[in-house]
């Protein structure tokens, strides 16, 4: 694992090399001399961390259930009718039965 001290290192060059880019794009629009460094400077900083980052290890998943309860029981296919589109069509149906069961209680 990297230690608190490195990564917070890496975020401060990142976010300086963000900070560089963007000064080189006003330089740019302003039209002053040395916006076209700014940004090659800053975007091969950027390169270099999101290169660098490709040999930290994968972070760990969290178990989004514990917070969102309503996850748990969801597998592959129940997925499909707990869709928003899947439920409103299910109520479609259901109102349908309704004012059908309700014509035939005014019929009588």
């Amino acid at each position: 694992m990297l230690s608190e001290g490195f990564r917070d290192l890496l975020y401060k060059i990142t976010t300086f090399a963000k900070a560089l880019v963007v000064l080189g794009i006003i330089f740019l629009i302003q039209n002053w001399a040395g916006g076209n460094w700014l940004i090659t400077i800053g975007g091969l900083i950027i390169i270099f961390n999101f290169l660098h980052s490709l040999f930290f290890p994968v972070p760990k998943q969290f178990d989004w259930s514990i917070v969102y309860p309503e996850l748990i029981g969801i597998s592959e296919g129940d997925e499909e009718k707990s869709k928003p589109t899947s439920q409103i069509d299910e109520l479609k149906t259901e109102v349908e039965k309704l004012k059908k069961e309700i014509e035939t209680l005014k019929k009588q």
